[in-house]
């Protein structure tokens, strides 16, 4: 078991572990943070079973780690610690999606309680839920991220070798959604103006739809790399701020060079149509007709030097082709 402890106070980690039940604690791997950013980003890398988790911290606080953590992940179980036990903060932290909130100290009996929920919980559920989609496991999950990270790392190579210049992708953000909720996903506080869209079929084994989405900002940046590179001059703002040829080469090389990793890394192989950009409202129509169910979303970072484009890559799938990914995920962890 994977326990995530997450306070400013080393004294107040240390005693919150020191009260875990020796059973629970022989088997579990302890991982420890000290500010709300850490919660984030240590959960989406370890994808821990239960997460204890402090409101008053620097960087980020615990309701705002909270609410970071619940949308990568709705299943998440958080356990809110803390001082702050008014009325108004226990009813905020449990309508935003913790499991619960408990007073500072937290003493072993509870815990025990609560390990016994975490496990309870966690086989409660379902492996067809409301989502249409098909669970995978916790370490189906990790390969899936890291397969994909991996992917990512091939086509930021390629990138960088086309733009002759050396290129940084942020670790992805990965998770999975049902197509009804793309919409929520795709706006994400942007106007149908301020996006621009890409989409992209492969077929083969695995079948489905590449969508890559970018803001009007990394647009226009995509626009000053590959300007800078094929000039060999600084960019200018005053000349032409976007180009579609330039998103459609930086989203052919993001979404078909990490595909086609991927699916090599499973040892299948798709082919690809060439993408096109496509209105927002079409895309979404056309979605709401189509037969994929499942939406593996990408979101991340590409930085060249003090240059930053911000995309998300959107692979969509229908329930069989899911179910031949894990089917394919398993095969590959038994080969290891």
């Amino acid at each position: 078991m994977k326990i995530l402890v997450i306070d400013d106070s080393g004294f107040s980690r240390k005693a919150l572990i020191n009260q875990i039940p020796e059973d629970v604690l022989n088997d579990a791997q302890i991982i420890q943070g000290s500010d709300g950013q850490q919660a984030v980003d240590l959960y989406k890398e370890n994808r821990p079973n239960v997460v204890f988790l402090d409101l008053t911290m620097p960087k980020k606080s615990g309701y705002e780690a909270l609410e970071e953590i619940i949308e990568f992940d709705r299943d998440a179980y958080v356990i809110v610690v803390t001082a702050d036990i008014q009325r108004q903060a226990q009813a905020r932290v449990t309508q935003m999606g913790a499991r619960g909130i408990e007073a500072k100290p937290l003493k072993g009996k509870r815990l025990e309680e609560i390990f016994n929920d975490v496990e309870e919980y966690r086989t409660a559920i379902p492996e067809s839920d409301e989502m249409g989609g098909i669970y995978l496991t916790e370490e189906l999950i990790d390969a899936l991220s890291e397969l994909i990270n991996i992917s990512f790392g091939s086509a930021t190579a390629m990138i960088a070798d086309l733009f002759d210049s050396f290129a940084t992708l942020r670790v992805p953000n990965i998770k999975i959604i049902p197509v009804p909720e793309i919409e929520t996903v795709i706006f994400d506080g942007n106007t149908h103006s301020d996006l621009y869209v890409t989409t992209q079929q492969f077929r083969g084994n695995f079948s489905g739809e590449v969508v890559f989405i970018m803001d009007k900002q990394s647009a226009h940046n995509v626009h000053r790399v590959v300007y800078d590179t094929r000039n060999k001059t600084r960019y200018e703002a005053s000349r032409e701020s976007v180009s579609e040829q330039d998103i459609l080469e930086i989203s052919n090389i993001l979404g078909s060079s990490c595909i086609s990793k991927f699916v090599s890394l499973l040892r299948e192989s798709v082919m690809f149509s060439p993408p096109v950009i496509e209105l927002l409202d079409q895309l979404l129509v056309g979605l709401k007709n189509s037969k994929f169910s499942k939406v593996i979303v990408i979101g991340t970072i590409l930085e060249f030097k003090d240059i930053e484009i911000h995309g998300k890559l959107f692979i969509m799938f229908s329930d069989e082709m899911f179910s031949a990914i894990e089917k394919a995920l398993k095969t590959f962890l038994e080969e290891l």
